[in-house]
């Protein structure tokens, strides 16, 4: 499709700002965490404003995107500030609260905990099914409307003994997707290669799976609080009101009382702050996907990522990120044989079958499960399917 000369000048545009904004200096903001109260009102108000001090590469970027402050609040930031209320009026009426609990995240689903565990690099294809199926079999969860809730038994184990498993040192946990990956990269190492003898990668990890159950087995003994009990508490911390009560040595807790400061946190509305994982996690995304902080934060509203206060927003902006990671894919090798295959059982040219999907070429197919080369393999079946049914008919 041609470009007119209107359009053209702004793709110039566009690409001499990104151009540019490559070689330029890192945009600066400043943050103020504001802790308030209102008389008559019981819960602390908690919120956040920022300003732009230093444009940086954001500069050359006017023309593409709206303007963000450059200046702090007219209201006075001071420690001990008071800001009166505007009068009530027709037309700027107080505001209402509205009390409102956080949704928990949805419970995992047969093809959803497959992609997890794709994700975590555990398991191969050939196990993904059969290792959901032990889990069932083992009464760990059970199915509830077509999700997979987990059972007294599957919250014992995860609640009660795996919390145990942990090396303070380290933070090696037994029961994590990064030990299961990492033993299975050890096996196929022995698979590949002379340079992992079998004998000498079983007495390694014997060995570093017995140091675990030693630990545990003292921990259990002392009743200390877990290392992961301990780090949602101290996320929970991060997040409460200046003043609000909070133990003296959360390291001295033990299990009992570090979860019974987290039940008080939680009823007193904070929410647990984002975990380092989670952290990691949305920068490896953002970089892979060449995301400037502010792009990447506008996905759920907000206006830069030092604007994420809680574990939700960020796992709101990581299912946000990993959806778009997904349609930026492209169609893998598979993919793409099955579908030249496909085409041609089924006589079409290849701008047919791309126009099959809305494409007008197979190079403009995307990968991923929601991709375009998933939906258009879904229709060159159907079609299989009808010229099979209708050549035995």
């Amino acid at each position: 499709m041609a470009l007119d000369d209107a359009d053209a000048r702004k793709l110039y545009r566009l690409v001499r700002a990104h151009t540019l904004a490559s070689q330029m200096a890192p945009s600066r903001y400043l943050t103020a965490r504001i802790h308030a109260a209102v008389e008559g009102f019981s819960r602390p108000l908690v919120g956040t404003v920022s300003w732009r001090v230093f444009p940086g590469w954001e500069a050359v970027y006017g023309e593409f995107r709206s303007e963000p402050d450059t200046e702090p609040p007219e209201a006075s930031l001071e420690a001990g500030a008071v800001w009166p209320l505007d009068p009530e009026g027709e037309d700027a009426p107080n505001p209402e609260l509205i009390e409102d609990e956080t949704q928990p995240p949805p419970r995992f689903r047969r093809h959803t905990l497959i992609k997890a565990m794709k994700d975590g690099g555990i398991g191969r294809p050939s196990t993904y099914a059969r290792t959901v199926e032990k889990l069932e079999e083992r009464g760990y969860v059970e199915m509830e409307e077509g999700a997979l809730a987990p059972t007294e038994r599957g919250r014992a184990i995860w609640l009660q003994a795996a919390p145990l498993y942990v090396r303070d040192d380290s933070g090696a946990e037994l029961f994590s997707a990064d030990f299961t990956a990492r033993m299975e990269e050890r096996l196929d190492e022995v698979a590949s290669s002379s340079e992992a003898p079998a004998a000498r990668t079983w007495e390694e990890w014997r060995d570093e799976i017995r140091d675990l159950h030693e630990i545990a087995r003292a921990r259990k003994a002392t009743g200390k609080a877990t290392p992961r009990t301990r780090e949602r508490l101290e996320r929970l911390l991060e997040n409460a009101p200046p003043g609000s009560e909070a133990p003296l040595d959360p390291d001295s807790l033990t299990e009992e009382e570090a979860r019974g400061w987290m039940e008080r946190l939680r009823e007193a509305g904070v929410s647990p702050a984002p975990s380092s994982r989670q952290a990691a996690f949305l920068e490896r995304l953002v970089e892979e996907l060449g995301l400037s902080s502010q792009e990447a934060a506008e996905l759920i509203g907000l206006e830069d990522l030092t604007r994420i206060q809680t574990s939700a927003q960020a796992s709101a902006l990581i299912e946000e990120l990993s959806a778009l990671r997904e349609e930026r894919l492209p169609p893998s090798r598979k993919q793409i044989g099955l579908i030249d295959r496909l085409r041609s059982e089924a006589g079409l040219t290849e701008e047919e079958a791309a126009a099959l999907v809305g494409e007008s070429a197979l190079s403009d197919l995307t990968g991923g499960r929601e991709g375009s080369a998933s939906a258009l393999i879904d229709q060159l079946l159907e079609r299989t399917k009808k010229a099979a049914s209708g050549t035995t008919s």
